[in-house]
């Protein structure tokens, strides 16, 4: 069976919404500026401040003199001066509420904030799970859980699937993952309790949003999904 390619991290991720003011350099550089500063350049970094704050900023740095400003509306304004700050380097994935964004650079753009919409493969349903109240709180983060994925369907509607999921399983603990984002909402309503998991394989395909998925894995023996096609238009066509 040949293997498919993985996603590409543009076609696993969305724009970031109105929940942030700009969401790449090229846009935080132009902010900055007209609001006075002197900046040629800004980065994304977690800031520490003087009083313990830690908001995502855009930030420019020299001579230990910061020049920034949160990156999330709803994040308050500094109150304190920073007195630290760590660079997210492109590529990298970062949690702000419950949402999940990665980094990624763009030629015109510079460093770019996308949200993760497609949790295609285990290295992102890890990131979920790492960054999740469960995997914070894993008092053995140093070993790996197992990492499948799953047909999910309620007891009483076995043959309608709710989503196509992660099954994180660390010793007794279970965690779910949707794979694709826009199927969260209606996974959030649905009691866990009320919930029957179908194991797929290698080769297992399914379909979502008009396009077919294949179930692979890696040369690490790790799962993803990669899509296959767009699902045929049936075209009916009457007698004259």
């Amino acid at each position: 069976m040949n293997k498919l390619a993985k996603m590409n991290p543009w076609d696993s991720t969305i724009p970031i919404g109105q929940e942030c003011a700009c969401g790449s350099q090229l846009e935080a550089v132009t902010l900055a500026q007209k609001a006075g500063f002197n900046v040629d350049t800004m980065d994304i970094m977690l800031i520490t401040t003087m009083n313990g704050e830690k908001p995502f900023c855009w930030c420019h740095m020299k001579d230990l003199q910061y020049t920034c400003f949160t990156i999330f509306k709803e994040d308050p304004p500094l109150k304190s001066p920073p007195k630290s700050g760590l660079r997210i380097q492109d590529g990298e994935f970062f949690r702000h509420g419950t949402e999940t964004y990665q980094v990624l650079r763009d030629t015109k753009l510079g460093q770019t904030i996308r949200q993760v919409s497609v949790f295609d493969d285990t290295l992102k349903a890890d990131v979920a799970y790492r960054m999740s109240d469960t995997g914070q709180n894993d008092p053995t983060p140093e070993d790996y859980p197992d990492y499948d994925l799953v047909r999910l369907t309620e007891v009483d509607k076995p043959n309608k699937t709710l989503c196509i999921s992660w099954f994180i399983e660390k010793e007794n603990t279970i965690f779910l993952q949707p794979v694709f984002l826009e199927d969260f909402p209606e996974f959030a309503r649905t009691n866990r309790n009320n919930l029957n998991w179908e194991f797929l394989h290698t080769g297992s395909k399914f379909c979502h949003d008009n396009r077919i998925y294949q179930v692979c894995k890696d040369e690490d023996d790790d799962y993803y999904i990669a899509p296959i096609c767009p699902v045929p238009m049936q075209v009916i066509r009457c007698n004259p």
